[in-house]
């Protein structure tokens, strides 16, 4: 599906904020999960503030012209379409680039919903 403008910009601006501070919730509400977050915090490669503005052109461009099949996302790694523009700003994807388990759901209507964590909800996102 092709995703409209203001798709496209809900989606460039929220995955560009969560490239800034990632959350690494994997749902295991034991410590053993609390060691794995802080070693995927200590793994992560920090962008710098250029990086994070061409990763969000390049996904600007990936956006416009792919079509979407209706979601993007990252598990414990991005999904190609994240993967490519993480790629495109010379950010490396270690698995702890992006916050875990987080969907973002694209809808005909023009909505836009993500879930954001193990078992997490979906929020419809309208800020742009």
């Amino acid at each position: 599906m092709k995703l409209s403008q203001k798709q496209i910009d809900i989606a460039v601006r929220f995955w560009g904020d969560v490239l800034a501070a990632p959350i690494f919730d994997n749902g295991d509400p034991s410590p053993h999960s609390a060691v794995g977050m802080m070693l995927a915090e200590l793994a992560r490669n920090t962008p710098t503030l250029q990086q994070i503005e061409d990763f969000k052109e390049s996904l600007r461009k990936i956006l416009s012209v792919k079509d979407v099949f209706n979601s993007i996302g990252v598990d414990y790694h991005p999904c190609q379409i994240l993967k490519e523009a993480l790629n495109s700003a010379g950010i490396k994807d270690s698995g702890s680039s992006l916050p875990w388990k987080t969907d973002m759901f694209f809808f005909r209507n023009g909505k836009v919903k993500v879930s954001m964590g193990y078992g997490a909800p979906e929020k419809e996102i309208t800020k742009t």
